[in-house]
C-alpha cells in the first residue's frame, strides 16, 4: 500500500518548519540561508543495489498554499565504503518532483529516514553538500532494543510498555514507532526549538563566558528525559540492556512510518500506547510535547564551567546593586528569620523560599551560597532549587523587586513559617 505523501511531507516539515522558514526567509526575495531536514534513503538487502543509500538535504520554501519542501534535482545513490562502486541517481523531473520521489521510494520498498533536528545550509553551499549543519533541536528520540540479540521482541516490548506508562506522567501521549525489525522508538517533541547559540553561561556583567553547542545540549536533554526521576527515571540496568546511548546526537535519523525496513522488509509503523499499529499521523507529535520545564531542567546535566569565585549554578546575568558588600547585614531581619527557621526545622513555605532567594540575589549572594541555605530543607533538590533561583533572577532582571514581608505573611498564613515582625527595623 503506497504511503500518504501529504503526511510524509507534514512529518518532514514538523511542528516548527514554518516558523523557522520565516526566520530564514522573511520575504519572498530575501533568503539568508536554507533551513530544512537531512534525509536518507536506504536500499533493502534483497535488492540488486543492496548496500546503496542516498543522503541529501531537503529544504523549506514558500509555496502557493504555504510552506513547501524542495529536494535536490538529482538524488545520488552511493555505496558507503566502496569508492569504486558505480553511482546511481534519481532525477526529480523523471519521477514527478518531490511527491514522485517519496512515492518512488515507497513503491520500491526502500526505507526513508529524516533527521530528528532541523538543519541548515548556507546560500552558497546548496547542492554541494548532502547534509546540513544542526540548526535547531526539535525531537528527542530514545531507541529500545534487546542488546542481547535474537528475534524475540517480548523482553524489549515489556520494557517499552512500562516506559510508555511512565511517559504518560509528563506528556499527553508519546509518539511510538516500531522500526519493522528489532527496535522501538519513543519520540518526544520540544516545546520550542532550541537553536544554536541559545545555550550560554554569562557572568555578572552579562558577558558570555561559555557557549554550549547543540550536540552537548541534546545529550543533556536526552539524559534528563532518560534518567531523571521527574521524567522516565530509568535505572542503569534497563539502560544498559535496552537503550542505545552511544548515538544520542542531534543529527540522528528517524525512520518514517509507512516505509519498509531495509533488513527485514517489514513496514515501519506508528503504534498507540498499547503498542498496537495505528494509521500514520504526524499530528500526534503535538501530544508528545515535553513540558516547558525541560528547557530549564536540562542544565542539571550540563558540565558547567568553574567560575573564578566558586558558585553552584550558572553565573548570573543579574547584577546586584549590593554585590554582597554587606553580606548577611544586607538582608532584612525578617528574611534572616526565615533562613533561621529553615535551618532549624528543615521546612519553609513556598513564598518564604522565593523571598529568601530574591533577597539573597538582591544582596549579591552567589548561587552556591543560596544553595547552602536551601540544603537545610528536608526536600532539597539541587535541580528544583536552581530552577527557582533562575526564575527569580529573571524576575529581578525584568525590573521586579524582592518580595515584601507582608506578602510572605499573607501567602504563607502561618504554615511552615515563623512568626515574623514586619515592622521591626534592621
Amino acid at each position: 500500500m503506497p504511503v500518504d505523501v501529504g503526511k510524509v511531507r507534514k512529518f518532514i516539515t514538523g511542528l516548527y518548519g514554518e516558523n523557522l522558514l520565516t526566520e530564514s526567509m522573511p520575504d519572498l526575495t530575501d533568503r539568508r540561508y536554507y533551513v530544512g531536514r537531512d534525509m536518507r534513503v536506504v536500499v533493502p538487502l534483497r535488492h540488486k543495489l543492496a548496500g546503496y543509500h542516498a543522503r541529501f538535504f531537503a529544504w523549506f520554501s514558500w509555496g502557493v498554499a504555504g510552506i513547501d519542501i524542495d529536494f535536490p534535482p538529482r538524488v545520488h545513490f552511493t555505496r558507503p565504503g566502496d569508492s569504486q562502486a558505480d553511482e546511481y541517481e534519481l532525477e526529480l523531473e523523471r519521477v514527478g518532483g518531490v511527491d514522485g520521489v517519496i512515492d518512488w521510494v515507497s513503491r520500491n520498498n526502500l526505507a526513508l529516514q529524516v533527521s530528528i533536528s532541523y538543519t541548515s545550509v548556507g546560500k552558497g553551499r546548496l547542492g554541494k553538500v548532502y547534509s546540513g549543519d544542526v540548526y535547531a533541536l526539535y525531537l528527542v528520540m530514545l531507541e529500545f532494543e534487546n542488546k542481547k540479540g535474537g528475534k524475540n521482541l517480548e523482553p524489549v516490548k515489556k520494557v517499552v510498555d512500562e516506559v510508555v506508562d511512565r511517559a504518560a506522567t509528563f506528556v499527553e501521549e508519546p509518539f511510538i514507532i516500531f522500526s519493522g525489525n528489532r527496535s522501538y522508538y519513543l519520540v518526544f517533541s520540544l516545546p520550542t526549538p532550541v537553536k544554536a547559540g541559545s545555550a550560554v553561561v554569562k557572568d555578572r556583567s552579562g558577558r558570555v563566558v561559555r557557549e554550549y553547542g547543540l550536540n552537548e545540549v541534546y545529550r543533556a536533554i536526552f539524559n534528563l528525559v532518560l534518567k531523571d526521576k521527574s521524567y522516565l527515571g530509568l535505572g542503569s540496568d534497563v539502560i544498559t540492556r535496552f537503550v542505545d546511548t552511544q548515538v544520542a546526537e542531534p543529527k540522528r535519523l528517524l525512520r518514517i512510518p509507512g516505509f519498509k525496513h531495509e533488513k527485514s522488509g517489514e513496514e515501519t509503523t506508528q503504534l498507540d500506547v498499547d503498542l498496537r499499529p495505528v494509521e500514520f499521523g504526524p499530528d500526534a507529535l503535538t501530544k508528545s510535547m515535553l513540558p516547558n520545564s525541560v528547557l530549564t531542567d536540562y542544565w542539571a546535566y550540563i558540565n558547567l564551567p568553574k567560575p573564578e569565585k566558586p558558585g553552584f549554578g550558572r553565573a548570573s546575568a543579574y547584577t546586584s546593586p549590593n554585590n554582597n558588600s554587606g553580606g548577611w547585614k544586607c538582608l532584612p531581619n525578617w528574611v534572616r528569620a526565615l533562613v533561621d527557621y529553615l535551618r532549624e526545622t528543615g521546612e519553609l513555605c513556598h513564598y518564604g523560599r522565593l523571598a529568601v532567594a530574591a533577597w539573597m540575589l538582591h544582596c549579591g549572594f552567589t548561587d552556591e551560597e543560596i544553595h547552602e541555605v536551601f540544603k537545610h530543607a528536608s526536600d532539597y533538590s539541587p535541580r528544583v532549587t536552581q530552577y527557582h533561583v533562575n526564575d527569580v533572577r529573571k524576575f529581578l532582571e525584568e525590573g521586579g523587586r524582592p518580595m515584601r514581608c507582608e506578602t510572605v505573611v499573607e501567602k504563607c498564613n502561618g504554615h511552615n513559617a515563623p512568626n515574623i515582625d514586619c515592622y521591626h527595623k534592621r
